[in-house]
């Protein structure tokens, strides 16, 4: 984004920090309630800025509701209206197929640590025509683009996770299962939970999910305690303060930002693994929701 100079920027309202943060001024694209970009919005903002160079960046999967961006719909419209097109498509690689030619974008991103690679080392896929200046200037390393000397380690480690690819994504389709074994098994507990983005096309293994009246702070202690480990939101912005930017642009209320939890379920992960989360979230649930409760309800008997 920074490398792009003289372009205007314009975001999604649910990217991950790593582009909110290095987006100038952006044009923020507002979402609905699924998350999806409104493409509406999106040809009124470039219809506004026609006639100056833009560009586009919306991820191709969020990486803390698992909702996957229509990016092949909002390239064509990039490109109608003069733009160029971005895509992150870190948290989508290793879990969804990822074809860059069909997408039609200008620019794609990857990390290598989402698909068994070593942290530190990623790709930038660009068209050519496109003058990209470096932001982190050395000695003229990676064709000019990055100075600092190469992580040849983890490189070799990327392309040797890349190999593995066909193998993750053929076991994407049990673990989706078990994703919807676990929210199934969840909406059969407590009635008014609510589980963000699960009417849109999801990534398999993300599940953001609202416990009512429980903090989640209070939520990732017991969790922890119980040895499952999951988050309040992006492992990127582990230790910040505040509700996700993600949730509240998706019109969920401050109380249920700050009581939802997200779970990520991999490969390894079997249907007795789902059974002990069920527990131990319906347990976290049966403790604290009644003492934070303004009114008496009942809170049926799991069998």
């Amino acid at each position: 984004m920074r490398g792009m100079k003289g372009y205007l920027h314009v975001i999604s309202a649910t990217e991950h920090p790593s582009i909110l943060n290095s987006a100038c001024n952006p044009h923020i694209i507002p979402v609905n309630q699924e998350g999806i970009v409104d493409f509406l919005e999106l040809e009124k903002i470039l219809s506004e800025l026609e006639g100056n160079k833009v560009i586009i960046s919306v991820m191709m999967a969020n990486n803390e509701t698992g909702v996957i961006q229509p990016v092949k719909e909002i390239a064509k419209i990039a490109h109608k209206f003069g733009a160029i097109c971005h895509t992150d498509a870190a948290q989508s690689v290793g879990k969804i197929k990822v074809n860059m030619e069909d997408l039609g974008v200008d620019l794609l991103t990857l990390s290598a640590h989402k698909f068994g690679g070593i942290a530190g080392s990623g790709v930038l896929i660009f068209d050519k025509k496109l003058v990209i200046e470096p932001t982190i200037i050395g000695g003229g390393q990676e064709r000019g683009l990055r100075g600092g000397t190469e992580n040849i380690v983890a490189i070799a480690g990327l392309s040797a996770a890349l190999q593995n690819i066909p193998d993750l994504l053929s076991k994407m389709n049990e673990v989706e299962k078990l994703r919807d074994q676990l929210e199934c098994e969840l909406l059969s507990l407590v009635s008014d939970i609510k589980i963000f983005g699960r009417n849109s096309e999801r990534l398999p293994n993300t599940s953001f999910i609202y416990m009512p009246r429980v903090k989640n702070d209070l939520q990732l202690m017991h969790f922890d305690l119980n040895n499952i480990a999951v988050s309040n939101g992006s492992a990127c912005s582990s230790g910040k303060v505040g509700p996700s930017h993600v949730l509240l642009a998706m019109g969920a209320t401050k109380e249920q930002a700050e009581c939802s939890i997200r779970i990520s379920i991999g490969p390894e992960v079997k249907p007795r693994d789902i059974e002990k989360i069920v527990d131990c979230w319906y347990s976290i649930y049966k403790k604290n929701a009644l003492v934070n409760a303004k009114t008496t309800f009942t809170i049926p008997l799991k069998s």
